[in-house]
């Protein structure tokens, strides 16, 4: 119980670590990314232009069971309101709090909703359900409350719309450009972190491309003089960089490399020049947030759809192969077609049939049955294909060559998206070898079968003629086995006998710390019956005291005749306070025996000793432990039990 304690204390130890070490760890992420956000995605006019925190936030939920989202909850609550005391009263800074948290929230449900394994950005749906239910939906859900906040801090002089679309893009940019680099990266450490297989010339050719990315967003975003027009135009010379990422890097790379980009952006419009002069501040944050929307959707949106393109594609060609390398026919037909034409069959097809892949594309499977058109097979199969179900038949087939085959057929449809059967797939397992090995094998069993038979009667004859001798040298062995092991006058166990099974009883006690007591009786002036009777009267004497000895104890104990009128009860299982009662019960059977004999009565008694086992000793010690015992009842006056006391026994063993 105490190890139980401990263990699942260390258990309940280990998962309040666990939830501490993630709390700390969300809670700083969010509070140096929310720094980040405050103090360098604003622009002079105090326009956010992109707000990170929320991304770490929807990152953890995304990589979290839900059980442990109240824990990151909390933590990212706890950082917002220290991020934010500096620069929002308190109320302000816990309802950014809480609207940060419903929003992601929100995003996380939605987007797990619905999915029996962890979320990624392997495929385009999955991707589409993010961009769905976060930046589009819980961004700007959540904008409706954080405009309002804004309203009552008065600090823009904006209107509600304009606030709103602000917090939106702000929000839904964050998510854009961090949430699908974040779930990668914590995805890919969850597995090993792989990578895309980083050999020398794709780290320089990734070296290459970020030192274009410097190169080239310095250039467009700070050293070019820019007006309106060019405004709206350079930025797009970025593009085919996220693009060049997508292709070579994947997400992980495609994801990066937008954030590089955005973040030369942002340094661009919050503290290089810019063309406020020419238009509205707000107007140049909404068109910098539109630019770096579409560079993380073309690029990250590319690199998904390569992502799940090359999956497919390694998936079909693993199909492919298998179909190809298959040790069965494989055939498929076209059930869109009247006749259901055959349109790819695999190598295995043309070498069992003897039909090349030319010969057989265009033509219906039915040539395969020749003439045998008629088989329960071929109508269990026009049957499944009326019905366009599967069906699994044994049918005989033809090669071209004109010998048939036995095939197991299995016949599959293939459906559509909206549930229409297009194909067939028939694959075919060549049986004529089993076929052949079954009917030779039927064939020898009916031999040996006649064989069989024509012994059995011989067998028959000799058997009766056997039985009877048999049964005579069953008896005998069976008489000549009682005889080996009773004692000829009383019929209980001899001498032999009962030193052989006892001594086993002793090895088996020994093995498994029983206890085993013993009891030796003889007799009392017993040679003066048989002077006075006679052997026979003797003799009787020796049968009378079996059955009332028998009653006193358990059928399972071991008792035998050793010798004269000298009797020894093993007794298992039983301690030497028992075995004294039970002695003494047997002493009294006996004393009250009437035991008739030539007209008259015999009475007699019997001394009885008493000795417990003590686990070590052999059955000669018990027994001389024993017979001492008795020698003390003999010397106290007969007609009474003596037990042989436990320390002396367990002297004399140490002697």
């Amino acid at each position: 119980m105490a190890e139980y304690s401990e263990s699942a204390y260390r258990q309940q130890a280990k998962i309040v670590t666990h939830r501490f070490v993630l709390m700390v760890t969300v809670g700083f992420a969010y509070y140096i990314s929310a720094w980040f956000g405050i103090s360098q995605t604003i622009a002079n006019e105090g326009i956010a232009i992109l707000w990170p925190p929320n991304a770490i936030l929807l990152s953890a939920l995304l990589l979290s069971t839900p059980k442990l989202w109240p824990y990151i909850l909390t933590a990212a609550f706890t950082a917002e309101i220290i991020a934010g005391l500096p620069s929002f009263p308190l109320w302000a800074t816990i309802s950014f709090g809480l609207i940060n948290a419903f929003e992601t929230l929100l995003a996380a449900t939605l987007i797990r909703r619905g999915l029996n394994e962890p979320f990624d950005f392997t495929n385009l749906r999955r991707a589409s359900r993010f961009l769905l239910f976060g930046p589009i939906l819980a961004a700007a859900i959540a904008a409706v409350f954080g405009a309002t906040v804004y309203l009552f801090l008065d600090r823009s002089g904006s209107t509600f719309p304009s606030l709103w679309r602000l917090w939106w893009f702000g929000d839904a940019l964050g998510l854009l450009l961090l949430t699908p680099l974040l779930v990668r990266l914590g995805r890919e450490s969850m597995n090993g972190f792989s990578g895309p297989g980083w050999s020398w010339p794709r780290l320089l050719e990734f070296a290459a491309l970020w030192s274009t990315v410097f190169l080239l967003g310095t250039w467009v975003f700070v050293a070019v003089e820019h007006t309106l027009e060019v405004f709206h135009l350079t930025p797009a010379m970025m593009i085919p960089l996220g693009l060049w990422a997508a292709f070579r890097f994947g997400v992980l790379g495609a994801a990066s490399t937008v954030l590089v980009i955005s973040l030369l952006a942002v340094n661009y419009l919050v503290h290089g020049p810019h063309p406020y002069a020419e238009s509205a501040p707000h107007f140049a944050v909404w068109q910098m947030q539109e630019y770096l929307t579409i560079v993380s959707m073309l690029s990250v949106g590319l690199a998904i759809f390569l992502h799940e393109n090359r999956q497919q594609r390694n998936t079909l060609h693993l199909q492919y192969r298998a179909m190809q390398d298959s040790n069965d026919a494989i055939a498929i037909a076209d059930a869109s077609k009247e006749d259901m034409p055959l349109v790819w069959v695999n190598p295995k097809f043309e070498s069992l049939f003897g039909y090349s892949a030319e010969e057989v594309i265009g033509r219906n499977c039915r040539f395969l049955q020749g003439d045998d058109k008629d088989q329960d097979a071929v109508k269990t199969i026009r049957a499944a294909l009326q019905q366009r179900k599967a069906c699994a038949v044994t049918v005989r087939n033809y090669r071209r060559d004109g010998r048939p085959l036995w095939i197991q057929l299995s016949l599959a449809p293939v459906h559509n998206r909206s549930g229409k059967v297009t194909h067939y797939v028939g694959i075919q397992h060549d049986l004529t070898e089993e076929k052949a090995q079954e009917e030779a094998l039927r064939k020898t069993r009916h031999v040996l079968e006649q064989q069989n038979e024509i012994l059995e009667a011989k067998v028959l004859e000799r058997t009766h003629s056997l039985q009877t001798s048999n049964e005579a040298l069953q008896a005998a062995n069976k008489k000549l086995t009682t005889l080996a092991s009773q004692d000829y006058l009383t019929g209980i166990a001899n001498r032999r006998h009962f030193f052989e099974t006892a001594r086993r009883e002793l090895k088996r006690q020994k093995g498994e710390r029983g206890t085993v007591s013993l009891i030796i009786f003889d007799l009392d002036h017993f040679k003066e019956v048989n002077d006075r009777y006679g052997h026979e009267g003797g003799d009787e004497v020796l049968r009378s005291i079996i059955a009332p000895t028998k009653e006193m104890i358990r059928p399972m104990d071991l008792f035998g005749r050793i010798g004269g009128e000298e009797f020894l009860i093993l007794l298992p299982g039983i301690d030497g306070q028992t075995a004294t009662e039970i002695a003494e019960r047997i002493r009294c059977k006996i004393r009250s025996l009437e035991i008739p004999c030539k007209d008259k009565t015999i009475r007699i008694t019997a001394s009885f000793g008493v000795s417990n086992w003590d686990g070590k000793s052999d059955l000669e010690t018990l027994i001389f432990w024993g017979d001492t015992a008795l020698y003390k009842a003999k010397q106290s006056g007969r007609d009474c039990v003596h037990n042989f006391p436990t320390a002396t026994a367990q002297t004399k063993t140490a002697e």
